[in-house]
């Protein structure tokens, strides 16, 4: 804040802040699934363990690096630091659009892990006929979490600009002579 006004990057910092937050205290409150599962995955020889951990581990990661680089992803979002006496609607589309972006690179991120190592251990005496049939099997969910995880990024990093473009169509769509 600067002389009671937010910023424009003091807005995405809080949104942020916010997004790493939700990241860990959703991972916190995964765990003791994840410890049950896990537990059951080493009791029984199986891989699964492996992937829920690492998705676990991913999810943290990804919260405590939102809350420690707050500050310098805000600043790439909002690279102007302007004092607004009020909070706009295309800084609050921008914080809106980055935050979408970055819950579906979060949520993504660990099914897709789990997806590939499942891959990796599919095998068996006949390895590549199994591997064949894993992909036929998941090819709908890999390329879901795929789209997610590239939809995800082009959000979070083109928010800025997408809100640009936003804000074009619907300047544009005011300007039709019968007023639809």
């Amino acid at each position: 804040m600067e002389n009671g006004h937010v910023t424009n990057r003091g807005v995405g910092e809080v949104g942020i802040k916010l997004l790493g937050l939700w990241a860990l205290l959703s991972a916190v409150s995964n765990l003791p699934t994840v410890v049950w599962f896990a537990q059951g995955q080493l009791e029984s020889g199986g891989d699964g363990a492996l992937a829920i951990g690492l998705g676990a581990t991913v999810q943290v990661a990804i919260g405590v690096s939102l809350l420690a680089y707050a500050k310098r992803l805000a600043a790439f979002l909002f690279p102007a630091d302007a004092t607004i006496p009020t909070v706009t609607s295309s800084t609050l589309a921008v914080v809106a659009f980055a935050g979408i972006g970055c819950y579906l690179v979060v949520d993504a991120l660990p099914e897709l892990l789990r997806l590939v190592l499942n891959y990796r251990s599919a095998g068996g005496l006949d390895y590549e006929y199994n591997r064949e049939l894993f992909l036929r099997d998941n090819a709908i969910g890999i390329s879901v979490e795929v789209l997610r995880l590239v939809l995800g990024a082009a959000l979070f990093l083109g928010a800025p600009g997408l809100v640009r473009i936003w804000r074009r169509v619907r300047s544009m769509s005011e300007e039709t002579p019968d007023g639809r």
